[in-house]
């Protein structure tokens, strides 16, 4: 009982103010009237401090991060566009339509899309007029309408399709690194990879006839079994025009498929896409071809002979 008390006593006089009844009290006099409480505020102000801040800093770095791959991803792809001769000068190229979306996978001129965007193309009112090509501008993307660009004309009918997977390979018929050097572009990696569901995932592409890069921001929702798993899910409606599209990761360059078609009635808010995988296997077929088409123009050259 006199422990009890003494305590009482001691808190009484040790760890609570005294207040006045005729005065207010300032609530950092209360807090801070003695060393042990100045800490503890000291530690829970700290605390509250980093419960309310990190999440803004976790959000600003992801922000950036997907800002820099979308930077990163933009520079690898190009629209896939109708050229026709401009009427008042009949000589100078114009862009009269934009069918889809590529991405490029050598400095050369190799790239990749859809196969039914060339379909699209070739059935197009305007292809006896048009020339089908890829289009990219001087200095890279900069949303100035005022920039220069660079056209590379491409064979509609020498390439690698495969439709089951609806996916094509070409390639610009003049070199893209040795005809304008000044073009700024890089070239994407694919990647045999299959992410896990819930994988943030980006695709970059020309929608709605847009003259720059289009960034949409989705998720992995799954793959399809039908198929052996070659199909993927976003959860991520595509628009118009994003066919051709590549899906990467947050880097920016690895491209794990390719936007092929959005989601209708049941699937709305959905888009499917051909896994890296089989991208990757119609790009080996296209290089062993054209590989063996070019050893085979090499046979039937005639070799020079010096003469004396």
């Amino acid at each position: 009982m006199q422990l009890a008390e003494g305590l009482s006593r001691w808190y009484t006089h040790t760890a609570r103010p005294r207040l006045s009844a005729d005065k207010l009290t300032p609530i950092s006099e209360v807090a801070y009237s003695t060393p042990v409480r100045r800490k503890i505020v000291g530690h829970c102000f700290a605390c509250l401090l980093l419960v309310l801040f990190t999440p803004v800093l976790a959000f600003s770095q992801s922000a950036t991060v997907a800002a820099n791959s979308v930077a990163v991803a933009k520079n690898t792809v190009a629209p896939i566009v109708c050229l026709v001769h401009d009427a008042a000068t009949g000589t100078e190229m114009i862009r009269f339509e934009i069918i889809g979306t590529a991405f490029m996978t050598d400095r050369t001129g190799t790239f990749i899309t859809a196969a039914h965007v060339i379909s699209a193309l070739l059935a197009s009112p305007s292809k006896d007029v048009c020339f089908p090509a890829i289009t990219f501008p001087v200095g890279g993307w900069k949303r100035d309408p005022g920039t220069d660009v660079r056209w590379f004309t491409f064979n509609s009918g020498a390439c690698q399709v495969n439709t089951n997977f609806d996916v094509a390979v070409y390639r610009t018929i003049d070199e893209m690194n040795s005809k304008y050097p000044e073009i700024r572009f890089d070239v994407a990696t694919i990647s045999n990879e299959r992410p896990l569901d819930g994988t943030t995932i980006f695709f970059t592409g020309f929608p709605l006839q847009a003259t720059d890069p289009i960034t949409s921001i989705g998720a992995i929702a799954g793959y399809s079994a039908g198929d052996s798993y070659s199909t993927v899910l976003i959860d991520k409606n595509a628009w118009p025009g994003a066919s051709g599209s590549p899906i990467y990761l947050s880097d920016g360059k690895t491209v794990i498929g390719m936007v092929t078609r959005t989601g209708t009635g049941d699937s709305a808010g959905l888009s499917f896409g051909i896994a890296g995988e089989r991208i990757a296997s119609v790009l080996a077929d296209a290089k062993t071809n054209w590989e063996k088409a070019q050893n085979k123009v090499n046979e039937q050259s005639p070799v020079p002979t010096s003469q004396h």
